[in-house]
């Protein structure tokens, strides 16, 4: 889900049950578990409390947050709405049942919840960040930045609030590179920390390298999908000796029941596997130093599962981040950022703190080996209408971007839309967009709006669509690449942060491997206006698209996005010069 964590809380619930009773014996026992993780102790606790005394609504709280964490978050919703039964004006059960409920999404249930917390108590600070998260997974991006920009006036030293501010930023339509650079520099000098000087690492300089990977998402996410084929390959290359030995500190949370073939893939192509599911950033730094990380690689920034505290005290001599957030993170401990020459072009270096390597491209994909390949066009089989579609996230969907696509459906008033996102599977979140496209006159006959999927089904469903539109200023990524990959090009319009030039990254590669296909004018646009007249021409001479969708999957193939053996040995390549590079200035 987009933005950080959900913030549950357990404010007061750590004081002591007072007397000699055997509840307050119970009850604190399960405490103390849970505050020196063991939550597997705790909840066995808290639950022995609950037989015995089932209207404890401070138990019902502690067993609910425990199961939050665990993810399971069916279960926790039992027993937070069990304390509010037996405590309805406690403040802190409704924000951690309204948390649970944006996770679940059910946010305009969570809404609700959480408008009431904030309204009761406005310095509290956690509802106020899940306030934030609420609105911002249910397309309310002013609304989110201001509850965000909120909690960090009134919190200054939360630094989840601010994590959660600069994700939101990101997709500000108003915000430039360099208010988002400053935004970023704002989080450094309030957190940064003293940095090592000299670290105990083997310093040979052709030993095998141990680069360690940060991140929550080593899973069935979108994320992985860049990452994967880089950081599985270090191991998964046969026939060498790996130059590099991979170590993955992992907060992805294993549900009960839960079965991930990507999350098992990764467990099966990495030389050293770390649990780091409940551990402190503290409690890993702890960890790669055992292990004398040389290079450690961050893969989530400030988005959910990040680590800021762990880079800003730096327990590697390099730090780089790269692949699963884009525009980085501007802090004084990380040294790298990977880009590419069409994402981060010498020209716009100076918006990122970091030294920017440019690999042969800025992410790697990894397709789903499920993904067959769609060669027919629907528009051949519609009476000619072309229908637009996008797959990408609401929080993407900003104000400019609407009134964009609601002029390409005026001027070609037999085209349709194709909205698919999981927030669309709620009636309320359905008829929110319907309205938002009713202001700008465009009748919701003309839109198809379709939620969550089985990733399958999500994939089978470019078969539909003729041209994708991308969102801006946040252009989509493994959408777009997954769109291409199915044989639906993307009109995009690129502007100067990464985000913005995704797709016209990938349409570099594409007219690398196949220039009798204009790519880059059919499809990329640098005005609002250019974006429009771009898919009006489509619509004007629709036989453009056939061609370029049986020919897509093969120039995707062909690509360096897809050649996964050379984009790990160049990844290779760029960590022994790192690394060189730091001996060099030890010397």
């Amino acid at each position: 889900s987009p933005g950080f964590e959900m913030s549950i809380s357990t404010e007061h619930e750590g004081l002591p049950e007072t007397g000699t009773s055997e509840l307050a014996q119970l009850y604190n026992t399960g405490v103390f578990l849970a505050k020196k993780n063991d939550p597997e102790g705790a909840l066995k606790t808290f639950k022995m409390v609950l037989k015995r005394y089932p209207g404890h609504c401070r138990t019902q709280n502690w067993a609910g947050v425990l199961l939050a964490q665990k993810g399971e978050h069916e279960q926790a919703a039992k027993y937070f709405k069990e304390a509010i039964r037996c405590d309805n004006e406690n403040m802190m059960y409704l924000n951690n049942y309204g948390a649970l409920l944006v996770v679940l999404g059910k946010r305009y249930e969570a809404v609700d919840i959480l408008e009431r917390v904030v309204a009761a108590r406005p310095d509290y600070i956690e509802a106020l960040e899940n306030y934030g998260l609420c609105k911002l997974q249910m397309g309310r991006l002013d609304e989110a930045l201001a509850c965000y920009t909120q909690s960090v006036s009134r919190s200054p030293q939360s630094m989840r609030g601010w994590c959660n501010l600069i994700f939101a930023k990101d997709f500000d339509p108003n915000a430039t590179a360099q208010e988002v650079l400053a935004l970023r520099r704002g989080f450094n000098e309030r957190f940064k920390q003293p940095l090592p000087t000299s670290w105990p690492n083997d310093r040979d300089p052709d030993r095998p390298l141990r680069v360690g990977y940060v991140s929550g998402d080593f899973c069935m996410h979108s994320a992985a999908f860049c990452f994967g084929a880089p950081v599985m390959g270090h191991k998964g290359i046969p026939n060498r000796v790996a130059p590099v030995h991979s170590y993955i500190y992992s907060s992805t949370p294993i549900k009960v029941g839960w079965v991930d073939d990507i999350h098992d893939k990764f467990k099966a192509f990495t030389h050293v596997w770390r649990d780091c599911v409940g551990k402190s950033d503290l409690e890993v730094l702890k960890m790669v130093q055992a292990d004398q990380i040389d290079i450690l690689v961050d893969l989530s920034a400030y988005s959910r599962y990040g680590r800021p505290e762990l880079f800003m005290r730096k327990p590697a001599p390099i730090q780089v981040t790269a692949w699963g957030h884009a525009q980085g993170t501007a802090w004084d401990a990380m040294d790298y950022m990977f880009g590419d020459e069409w994402t981060i072009p010498n020209a716009f270096k100076s918006f990122y703190h970091e030294t920017i390597v440019q690999l042969p491209s800025v992410i790697s994909f990894a397709p789903a080996e499920y993904a067959s390949p769609m060669p027919e066009c629907p528009f051949t089989m519609n009476g000619g209408i072309i229908r637009f579609a996008s797959f990408n996230r609401l929080i993407k969907m900003t104000p400019p971007t609407l009134d964009t696509w609601a002029r390409i459906l005026h001027a070609a008033p037999q085209t349709h839309l194709v909205l698919k996102e999981s927030s669309l599977q709620d009636l309320q979140t359905q008829a929110w967009v319907k309205a938002e496209f009713q202001k700008r006159g465009i009748d919701d006959g003309r839109l198809t709006l379709t939620g969550q999927t089985i990733h399958v089904e999500h994939l089978y469903g470019f078969a539909e669509v003729d041209l994708a539109l991308d969102p801006f200023p946040h252009g989509g990524g493994v959408t777009a690449l997954e769109g291409l990959y199915m044989g639906v090009p993307v009109v995009t319009l690129a502007g100067d942060r990464l985000q913005e030039r995704l797709a016209y990254s990938f349409y570099n590669q594409l007219a690398a491997v196949a220039p009798d296909i204009p790519w880059l004018d059919l499809f990329v646009a640098w005005t609002q206006d250019e974006y429009v007249a771009k898919a009006l021409h489509i619509v004007a001479n629709p036989d453009i698209l056939l061609d370029i969708r049986r020919r897509l999957r093969l120039c995707m193939e062909n690509t360096a996005l897809l050649d996964h053996t050379g984009y790990t040995e160049v990844v290779e390549a760029v960590y022994r010069h790192m690394w060189k590079r730091y001996l060099a200035k030890e010397a």
